[in-house]
């Protein structure tokens, strides 16, 4: 028998109630513990940290209009943090007017507090992923599709908007971590470009994509791939007739994350240790770690806003 249970043998009832009351108090959250910790990316809290950082964003009107019209972040924005605390923001500000349809091509959005974000309230969202996963919220106004991106089954001109978010660029590299039961395929580096043309072809006309991809010097790293200028053009031009309606870049430094211009970010460096692939060894941490500048994932990325003509 543990302390705490002969504790409740022991002392009265009017008792424990107020030590439990002191024990939560003082017990430590997995925000706590990050912290503590020295707010290290993927150390035990930084999921959680992250979650409440951006849910937090999302509900700042005066950070939002800042996305929305791409102006200065404040100073320190999402020290520590990968690139979901500027894609989340970025999309969600460009909802002025929401869609009837949205398809979320990657299931970037598939976490409950994305979904119930109010400018999401009346949309009808279907979330297309290679295959099934744990989190599943099929009670909220989503539904799943499990395909590949390549050749999507949905007819054309159907959606009012898209949203690829960090998607695009692990299309043709080995996604067995996504989809346990896919072995690694051939790697097939510009396969990008079918599916610029499929998210094309489902987008009815005047639909809006709405693009993310890791950006900065070019880099293969078995399961993505980081887009530079080049390949990001070829993308765009890989869609077709449209309208570039917005294309913007954020930076990230040990200061924070900040937007950019797109000279000031073509040298960017991806973290090169973090790859969630099973058995793949993780190279050595050196001055390019996390330990510097406290990096988890892209040093820069590219959100880009496409209208079908």
């Amino acid at each position: 028998m543990i302390l705490a249970d002969i504790a409740k043998e022991l002392l009265p009832p009017i008792l424990i109630r107020p030590m439990q009351a002191v024990s939560r108090r003082f017990a430590k959250t997995p925000v706590d513990i990050y912290i503590a910790n020295g707010r290290r990316p993927w150390t035990p809290g930084y999921l959680e940290y992250k979650q409440q950082y951006i849910e937090t964003a999302l509900a700042d009107p005066q950070l939002m209009a800042r996305f929305a019209e791409g102006t200065m972040l404040p100073d320190a924005y999402g020290v520590g943090l990968d690139e979901r605390c500027i894609e989340y923001p970025w999309l969600l500000s460009q909802f002025a007017s929401p869609p009837l349809r949205l398809l979320d091509a990657g299931s970037t959005l598939n976490h409950e507090f994305v979904l119930r974000d109010p400018r999401l309230r009346d949309v009808t969202i279907h979330i297309l992923t290679l295959a099934p996963e744990e989190t599943c919220l099929w009670k909220l106004p989503a539904s799943y599709i499990f395909s590949d991106l390549r050749e999507m089954p949905t007819r054309e001109a159907y959606y009012d908007a898209v949203a690829c978010i960090s998607t695009l660029e692990h299309v043709g590299f080995d996604n067995s971590f996504y989809a346990r039961d896919r072995p690694p395929e051939a790697e097939r580096r510009f396969d990008f470009r079918v599916v610029m043309r499929e998210l094309r072809r489902v987008l009815a006309p005047g639909g809006t994509l709405f693009l993310t991809v890791p950006f900065g010097e070019y880099r293969n790293g078995g399961w993505y791939q980081q887009f530079n200028s080049e390949l990001l053009q070829d993308a765009i031009d890989s869609f077709g007739d449209c309208q570039v309606a917005s294309k913007r870049f954020y930076k990230y430094e040990r200061s924070g994350w900040q937007i950019a211009e797109e000279g000031a970010v073509r040298d960017c460096q991806f973290v090169a240790w973090n790859d969630p692939r099973p058995g793949v060894p993780k190279p050595p941490r050196d001055d390019d770690s996390p330990t510097s500048d406290l990096a988890a994932a892209a040093r820069a990325v590219a959100c880009v806003r496409l209208v079908k003509e």
